[in-house]
């Protein structure tokens, strides 16, 4: 009874999931029995000696048993019958036939590039918003006799089954994305593989493999091109980088990107950029450069930068505006941003346990520029001292008050075995609260030793890093490597710059790569989550974080893994003041900017890529936020949302909303408290890489199609929709069905072999019994 509810129970299921299941019965034991001459003969001379037997008595007892002589053969043939069923061995078995569904795999592309209007013009849709109209009414065809499945891709791919993320990603690697469905599909029915996308083909493997690949299977690859095949000349601003806060009459670095596509390139041989400074009442000009720019061959970004002399205090607007000669993009030619110039220096603690190189440079630099003032605290000075500083302090303030003095610490190498635990604190509390700037540079002599005996906070929660212990003891010696370690700069550090030390010459980084590298070991460290890595050091899987950065509360704080800045010498020392002053009055971004009476609101970074995570952060002063919440954050004018700040652990005051930078153009968050309006703005630009997809490739896509046996459509033509029906009435269904013989239905064996006997036993007694009664035996 157990055996056959759990029969039933598997048929019931098979018939749920939607498998046909037949019954089909079978003699066993005959088909064994059949595979053996030797025992076929034994059974046949069986059967015809028990025939033989019945004929013989039933001929004897002809006279004697008149009308029963009949009964009595029967009864004996039923009997020899039921010994003949049970040497059949009937079974009775489940049989079930799976179907493998036809499957269709619809793949679009989520490169940056994708956020690009259809048609070039502004206002046309996007891409993406094409694609994915034509994929719906494609999958909607295709449903009937195939499973539609779903893929994005950019550098990776990604399966999906809701709604789809948009177009984010850096690069398009087509090729990859293929060969990574060809081979997760290997074994499955693949009728046919739906590319949408613009072609689009900047890393990873050739797509043209992977479409022969697919038609050595007889998998055709469709293509739906989105995008213009050509494009007019057009030359765009694409970023203006200046500092929000400079010092009065201090020369003010700007830099101003252009982008020209090739069209643009081969009809006009430069063009030119005017900045202009606007007073924020709206008052004339007080100053401005022009710049003038070659744009590259074929097309593509070019870069110049200028030095702009502050004017009096006040905040201003830094308005780059693009000639209107033609080929101007339309709503395009103009970026501003401000800009506040102070007449209050920004004041320095330089601290370190000894008096290193980087020290004492830093040090002279600092006392000989009048935008600065420094004060220094050097550990291993006993008694009286003579430094070249302002002031000389004697240990780390401990206080609130002490602390409002600084705009930033410096610390190199720093014992902070030896400071208290009152002064750590009211370090963290500057920073967190008041905006504060903290370098945390890593030295040889005293750093492994703290991290050896244990980092505690708040200077763990500050440093943005995670600190290991050298097991080998290579940060505690001092020994430097014998070569050299050179130094990659990430997209982040790039995007700033003091820290990519441009010559403005259209070279991105010319000084790193002329420059050898550092030679300190460093133990070793891990960024964060949510910290910045600008830099790195080595090569390959030996690299390790040079410079990173993150947000605490309302201020930044660094960590520089080497103590060998004063290396840069040897390759150009304005470029070494360039970067100490440039990471300085970044350091102390947030002090400047906390003299808000409800807090500091803030992004991460002024710049970011198409597609990368954005932090804004607010930190409240002493509860003057009054409990709001709720961040706008506006991308145009048709892009505006509210945002939630959640709490940030372990820093009291601090709320962080993660965004993604997913629409090209100026990002402003706005956040009103009862003291008053908070604003943050920070710039999305397309990657390099993607902003030179600007027209469709639709060679490559041809191509695809053409190598695997597929179709290729452009989606701005007219008759797509009807191109769309033709594709999926042209893809054959090529399911699969499986038929998998179940076990014996073992309560069935039973029935048969019970009642095999029972007839057998019973025509066998009641035969005895007859032949008594009728005196036979």
């Amino acid at each position: 009874g157990r055996a056959l509810a759990s029969v039933s129970q598997q048929l019931r299921h098979l018939r749920r999931v939607g498998a046909a299941v037949n019954i089909v019965y079978d003699a066993a034991g005959w088909n064994a029995l059949g595979e053996s001459p030797g025992w076929m003969t034994l059974i046949g001379v069986a059967v015809l000696a028990a025939l033989a037997v019945t004929l013989a008595a039933a001929w004897r007892e002809r006279r004697l048993a008149k009308r029963g002589g009949p009964w009595l053969v029967g009864l004996r043939i039923a009997a020899v019958a039921a010994i003949g069923v049970l040497l059949m061995g009937f079974e009775r078995r489940t049989v079930v036939e799976e179907v493998n569904p036809s499957r269709v795999l619809l793949l679009t592309d989520r490169s940056a590039s994708m956020a690009l209007a259809q048609d070039g013009s502004t206002d046309a849709p996007t891409r993406a918003a094409v694609v994915g109209a034509a994929s719906e009414k494609l999958a909607t065809a295709l449903a009937g006799e195939h499973e539609v499945r779903r893929a994005e891709f950019d550098v990776a791919l990604e399966y999906r089954a809701d709604k789809a993320k948009g177009p984010t990603g850096a690069a398009s690697h087509l090729g990859d994305a293929l060969a990574r469905l060809l081979a997760d599909y290997a074994s499955t029915p693949l009728a046919a593989i739906v590319i949408a996308s613009d072609g689009g083909w900047n890393g990873g493997a050739d797509p043209r493999d992977a479409a022969r690949a697919a038609k050595l299977r007889g998998i055709p690859i469709h293509t739906l091109g989105v995008g213009p095949l050509s494009e007019p000349p057009l030359v765009t601003l694409r970023d203006l980088a200046a500092p929000t806060r400079a010092a009065a009459a201090d020369p003010v670095r700007v830099s101003v990107t252009i982008a020209a596509n090739a069209a643009a390139a081969k009809q006009q041989a430069g063009r030119s950029v005017t900045l202009s400074l606007q007073p924020g009442d709206a008052g004339e000009a007080v100053g401005g450069e022009t710049l003038t720019f070659t744009l590259p061959e074929g097309g593509g970004p070019a870069t110049a930068s200028v030095s702009i002399e502050g004017p009096a205090p006040g905040r201003y607007r830094l308005v780059a505006a693009l000639d209107g000669a033609p080929g101007a993009a339309a709503g395009g030619p103009m970026l501003s941003t401000e800009i506040e110039f102070v007449d209050q220096p920004t004041r320095v603690l330089l601290a370190a346990g000894g008096p290193s190189r980087d020290y004492s440079y830093l040090r002279d630099q600092l006392q000989r520029d009048p935008l600065f003032q420094c004060d220094v605290l050097l550990q291993s000075a006993t008694g009286a001292v003579t430094q070249d500083a302002q002031r000389i302090v004697a240990g780390l303030p401990d206080s609130a008050e002490g602390w409002e003095a600084y705009d930033v610490l410096v610390a190199v190498d720093l014992d902070w075995r030896t400071v208290d635990a009152a002064a750590q604190q009211a370090l963290a509390d500057w920073v967190a609260q008041r905006g504060g700037g903290v370098a945390f540079v890593a030295g040889v002599v005293s750093t492994p030793s703290l991290v050896r005996q244990g980092i505690e906070s708040p200077l763990r929660a500050l440093l943005p890093v995670r600190l290991r212990d050298d097991p080998l003891g290579l940060g505690a010696t001092g020994d430097a490597v014998s070569e050299p370690r050179p130094v990659r700069l990430t997209r982040a550090g790039e995007a700033i710059e003091w820290l990519a030390l441009a010559t403005g010459e259209g070279d991105s980084e010319p000084l790193w790569r002329g420059f050898e590298g550092f030679y300190s070991e460093t133990l070793p460290a891990e960024p964060k989550p949510g910290a910045t890595l600008f830099a790195e050091y080595g090569e390959g899987t030996a690299a390790s974080p040079l410079l990173v950065e993150h947000l605490y509360g309302a201020g930044r704080v660094a960590y520089l893994a080497t103590p060998e800045l004063w290396r840069l010498r040897k390759v150009s020392p304005e470029a070494l003041t360039r970067l100490q002053i440039g990471w300085l009055r970044r350091l102390c971004e947030g002090r400047q900017l906390g003299a808000a009476s409800a807090g500091v609101l803030l992004f991460d970074r002024p710049r970011y890529d198409l597609g990368d995570a954005m932090a804004v952060r607010f930190v409240e002063r002493s509860g003057a936020g009054g409990g709001v919440r709720k961040l706008r954050v506006a991308a145009g004018p048709d892009a505006v949302a509210e945002v939630r700040l959640e709490p940030v652990e372990g820093q009291p005051g601090a709320y962080a909303a993660a965004l993604v930078a997913d629409r090209e153009g100026k990002w402003a968050a706005t956040l009103d408290t009862p003291s008053g309006r908070l604003m943050a703005s920070a710039e999305v630009a397309l990657p390099t890489r993607e902003s030179d997809t600007r027209t469709q490739n639709a060679v490559l896509l041809r191509e695809i199609a053409t190598l695997s046996g597929g179709r290729y459509l452009d989606l701005a033509d007219p008759e797509a929709t009807s191109r769309l029906g033709e594709i999926a009435a042209a893809t054959r269904s090529v399911s699969e069905t499986r038929s998998e013989l179940g076990p014996p239905d073992v309560a069935f064996a039973r029935r048969v072999a019970s009642g095999s006997l029972a007839v057998m036993a019973g025509a066998l007694l009641l035969e005895w019994t007859l032949r008594r009664l009728w005196l036979l035996a």
